[in-house]
């Protein structure tokens, strides 16, 4: 849907949507409809699942359902 998930430097220079680089977060409501957290995103999103569970990487989160979607992108603009 053309939404904007990458900040910056990281829209040029990131994985492609390989789950290597973790610069694609996006908080996802309700997690129920959403797949189980995947290797990449446990080991990207470690420290700050803490502080929000709802916490994805756009490239490896499958939607099974509605869902809403807060990009970080949005907030840090927001913030600025």
């Amino acid at each position: 849907h053309d939404v904007p998930v990458y900040c910056g430097l990281w829209k040029f220079a990131n994985c492609h949507g390989n789950g290597l680089c973790g610069t694609d977060r996006v908080a996802v409501y309700p997690a129920s409809n959403t797949n189980e957290l995947t290797f990449m995103e446990k080991f990207w999103l470690r420290n700050d699942l803490k502080k929000n569970p709802n916490l994805r990487l756009a490239c490896q989160v499958r939607v099974y359902g509605d869902v809403n979607v807060e990009t970080l992108c949005k907030r840090r603009e927001e913030e600025a």
